[in-house]
């Protein structure tokens, strides 16, 4: 099936994608736009051929592949979700120039668990939204079966051929991705406030000051994760009162720029050509368009510290902690590590050990482990997904790596967590 595309797709690089992508999937490929209407198609969703064509049928598929697509930008991965019909499905954004133009949507499988079930699930949703279908008391159903790891891996895999062919803007990608950490990291912080009854001056005071130091030693990994934490209590502090949060975090600007400054730094270089970053922030409109504005504005102080001083050590190290922080989920080598920041494994392993006071991989077990307190207090996803989602080898990995850093293994902390 191919209707007109948007010029923004190449049709002959997705007909090449979708080629290799089916030769080891063996699945069906949907181009979709961004309100989830299909463009092109290589195989078709079984249970679609059997349902009668009609607006009610048409919407509800349109409004479940765009927002898995729109879901999938926003976090930066592929988004895996269950059809109207029960189906499983993921889909993977196409972007260009920093704006989503389009979508892929494959899948339209089950796990071998649901087989028992499918057919009875599949006709009770057909009743519920009142469709018709070719669908006999006594025909069978069948449709491509996966295990879970095989669908994660099969969405990895489109996920990586958008980006080697070209279709995906990949900045936007890894934004996507540095936005969703920031969310976590926030929301993570002010769970614990609320609990802790935390002292919000004390703790104001402090990470400011901690801010400052790694701004000022051009640590851009290490001032991100105090950034995230303290715009958490700037938000508690302030009552969540959008414009007194503004000035907070304006003054906190201004404050860490006049410490660079006193070190030597241009401050044109730090707040932008006739303070253009402070004017950026301004107009910022609501609090994740501020948060990420803020964040922007002081890794460019880090970049820009770093830079001027020349502390190669530190400059080796924020590579090497960016390198962690975008790929924690995954599983990560120190080889991989060394070679984002241009060392050797030996000289990598020493420098990360001598200038963070802990190993490679006791920094890449705390990430891990943080995200998974998160995933246990948010959602209701099995300790084998979370282990598999957190980068973790298998669940007995992950849950002997929690319990050695949490004291308590992963099913009882969220029981703990969640009363």
């Amino acid at each position: 099936m191919t209707t007109a595309l948007k010029p923004e797709v190449d049709l002959a690089l997705l007909k090449q994608l979708g080629a290799e992508y089916q030769a080891t999937t063996h699945l069906a490929l949907l181009l979709v736009d961004a309100h989830g209407s299909t463009l092109w198609s290589l195989g078709d969703c079984q249970l679609c051929e059997r349902l009668s064509a009609s607006p009610r049928r048409e919407k509800l598929c349109c409004d479940h592949r765009q927002r898995a697509v729109e879901e999938s930008l926003r976090w930066g991965e592929p988004y895996i979700s269950v059809c109207p019909f029960g189906l499983v499905t993921f889909a993977v954004p196409l972007s260009r120039e920093k704006k989503l133009v389009a979508g892929l949507v494959s899948g339209f499988c089950i796990f071998p668990q649901m087989k028992k079930d499918i057919r009875e699930e599949v006709i009770r949703s057909i009743r519920r939204f009142r469709l018709r279908a070719r669908i006999s008391p006594g025909s069978q159903l069948s449709f491509p079966i996966v295990t879970s790891e095989q669908l994660r891996r099969d969405a990895g895999r489109l996920f990586d051929l958008t980006g080697r062919y070209g279709l995906n803007d990949l900045e936007l990608i890894h934004e996507s991705r540095e936005r969703s950490v920031q969310q976590f990291t926030i929301a993570n912080f002010l769970e614990d406030a609320r609990k802790e009854n935390q002292d919000l001056v004390s703790s104001l005071v402090r990470m400011q000051n901690q801010i400052i130091d790694k701004v000022v030693l051009g640590d851009l990994s290490g001032s991100r994760e105090i950034i995230n934490r303290y715009l958490g209590a700037i938000l508690l502090e302030t009552g969540m009162n959008f414009n007194r949060l503004k000035v907070r975090l304006l003054e906190l600007i201004v404050i860490i720029s006049r410490s660079a400054i006193e070190k030597g730094i241009s401050a044109d270089g730090l707040l932008g050509p006739r303070y253009s970053y402070l004017t950026d922030i301004n107009a910022a409109g609501n609090f994740d368009e501020l948060f990420w504005k803020v964040t922007k504005v002081l890794e460019n102080f880090n970049k820009t510290v770093a830079g001027e001083i020349g502390r190669k050590s530190w400059a080796h190290m924020t590579k090497m902690k960016d390198y962690v922080q975008k790929h924690f989920m995954e599983k990560v080598s120190a080889a991989e590590v060394a070679a984002a920041a241009g060392l050797s494994v030996s000289r990598a392993l020493h420098l990360f050990r001598r200038e963070s006071g802990v190993s490679l991989s006791s920094f890449i077990a705390r990430r891990r482990v943080d995200f998974a307190k998160y995933l246990l207090s948010h959602t209701d996803r099995t300790i084998a997904a979370i282990a598999s989602d957190c980068g973790f080898f298998d669940q007995s990995h992950f849950s002997k790596t929690f319990a050695a850093l949490e004291g308590v293994p992963p099913l009882r902390y969220r029981t703990r967590i969640k009363g």
